[in-house]
């Protein structure tokens, strides 16, 4: 976190997209998409960062403050801190930037509808269901691809959801009611009122958590053993097509009879069927090289 000094105030500017707060988070994925669908130049857009992230706002007139050349230039010296939230990438010649995708705090981690409040999921969405995680994935890659809010909705509707009552099994890390695939179409018409920055600040939530899935090299498991997740998604296979892979892995697995039938298995914890996955994996790895020798 960097501390900017002005005047007598001393304000915290985030270094990263993780020390964000909630409504940073939010007005800092509007300007994002604002900028990513060219509705602002990169420049105008790092200027309004700075207004975001120091929660301020510009009120000068020109002709009463002649200090305003030290005030721009100041503004432009902050708006250097936020290359700390990007990368640059270099494609035919010109250069690009893109969000860093290092984090897996959820950032937004109630939304509020009128007087309901819907909860999502937890980092790195270690309290979803496979069968969530799913459906969640071929909103995200539809979204990607279409651009289309009612994808946008879909995915939001998919991961946030009411309160559940507050029974013997009621957890505040997984406060929400249980996922059901036939409920996503309704509570994706429900969060569709909400604020749309709101909803790329999910959408930028997922796509961090599935790069974090998808990279994962050294992911900590019990008794300080860590697993390679990133080999699942460097095979040949199609589970960046709309989740087809995925969603295949259902019924893999309800073939296997491991957690039960397919019902049974979509309503495993994500990262239990991702670590059986692996298991799978590297056993048939074991049968290859044992066959060849």
């Amino acid at each position: 976190m960097h501390s900017i000094q002005i005047g007598n105030i001393t304000k915290q500017y985030p270094s990263s997209i993780a020390e964000m707060t909630s409504l940073q988070f939010t007005r800092f994925s509007g300007l994002v998409y604002k900028y990513q669908t060219k509705q602002i130049h990169y420049d105008e857009f790092m200027v309004k960062l700075v207004y975001v992230m120091l929660d301020m706002q510009r009120r000068v007139d020109v002709n009463k403050h002649p200090e305003i050349d030290q005030i721009t230039e100041n503004i432009n010296a902050i708006a250097k801190l936020n290359e700390d939230f990007f990368t640059t990438k270099i494609e035919k010649g010109k250069s690009f930037k893109i969000i860093k995708t290092d984090f897996v705090k959820n950032l937004l981690p109630k939304i509020k509808l009128g007087k309901e409040l819907y909860y999502g999921p937890s980092d790195a969405l270690v309290n979803t269901e496979f069968g969530e995680y799913v459906t969640a994935l071929n909103a995200y890659i539809d979204f990607s691809q279409s651009g289309e809010v009612s994808d946008l909705d879909t995915l939001v509707g998919t991961l946030y959801r009411p309160e559940r009552k507050k029974g013997k099994t009621f957890r505040l890390q997984n406060r929400r009611i249980e996922f059901d695939k036939n409920s996503v179409s309704y509570y994706a018409e429900k969060v569709s009122v909400i604020p749309f920055e709101e909803k790329y600040a999910i959408y930028l939530f997922f796509s961090a958590c599935q790069h974090f899935i998808v990279t994962s090299k050294e992911l900590p498991i019990s008794g300080g053993i860590t697993i390679n997740l990133s080999v699942l998604f460097n095979q040949n296979s199609s589970t960046t097509e709309k989740g087809i892979g995925m969603a295949g892995v259902i019924y893999s697995l309800a073939e296997s009879n491991v957690f039960g039938d397919a019902e049974k298995t979509a309503k495993q914890n994500t990262y239990d069927v991702l670590l059986r996955m692996i298991q799978t994996y590297l056993q048939a790895k074991k049968l290859k090289s044992n066959a060849k020798n």
